[in-house]
């Protein structure tokens, strides 16, 4: 279920990125706005229960190696 709905997240425009870790999922959005209006509604349409929902914004290196990538 996990994986389904990673995959339906990858397909929307205002996803940048979803990594599975550790059973979960960390989604990178490019649209804030629009992915709290409906990530949690894409989540709850998946039938999955949220064991923890964090907003974490980007620190400077994330933001370098997201602009420059990830093998510089």
């Amino acid at each position: 279920a996990v994986a389904a709905l990673a995959v339906r997240l990858r397909g929307l425009p205002w996803v940048d990125g979803v990594t599975e870790s550790g059973g979960g999922l960390v989604v990178s959005v490019s649209d804030e706005e629009q992915a709290s209006a409906e990530l949690l509604r894409a989540v709850v349409a998946a039938d999955l229960r949220l064991a923890a929902f964090e907003r974490v914004r980007p620190d400077l290196e994330d933001v370098f190696l997201r602009l420059v990538g990830r093998d510089a």
